[in-house]
C-alpha cells in the first residue's frame, strides 16, 4: 500500500513528504505513517480551501443591511488567510458579487 501511496503522488506532493520525511525518507516509514505525514501536510490547505469556498459562497440575505453584509464578510474573511490574496480585495469583490441589490453590481 505505501508504494501504491507513493507512486501515486505528484513530484510536487511527494517532494513535501520527502523534506518532512528528513533525516529519513518516505520509504523508510509504513502506509499509516505516511498518511499522517500527509494529513500533516496538507489537512490545513483542504480546511483552508473549503474556508475559502465558503467565503466565496455568501451572499446577502433578505434581513442583512449592507453594513450587516459587510460585518458578516469580514468574519468569514477572518478564517481564509487571504494576506497573499489581499483580503480587502477579496472583501470587496465579495461583497459587490454577495448583494441582493442589482444595480450596485454595475
Amino acid at each position: 500500500m505505501r508504494c501504491c501511496l507513493l507512486a501515486s503522488l505528484t513530484p510536487n506532493a511527494f517532494e513535501e513528504l520527502r523534506l518532512s520525511c528528513l533525516p529519513t525518507t518516505p520509504y523508510d516509514f509504513t502506509y499509516e505513517e505516511c498518511v499522517a505525514k500527509m494529513k500533516e501536510l496538507y489537512g490545513r490547505r483542504v480546511i483552508l480551501m473549503r474556508e475559502r469556498a465558503n467565503f466565496f459562497r455568501i451572499t446577502q440575505s433578505n434581513h442583512q443591511t449592507p453594513k450587516q453584509f459587510a460585518n458578516c464578510l469580514r468574519e468569514a474573511a477572518g478564517h481564509c488567510n487571504f494576506e497573499s490574496f489581499n483580503t480587502e480585495a477579496a472583501l470587496v469583490l465579495q461583497f459587490i458579487n454577495g448583494m441582493k441589490n442589482e444595480e450596485i453590481k454595475l
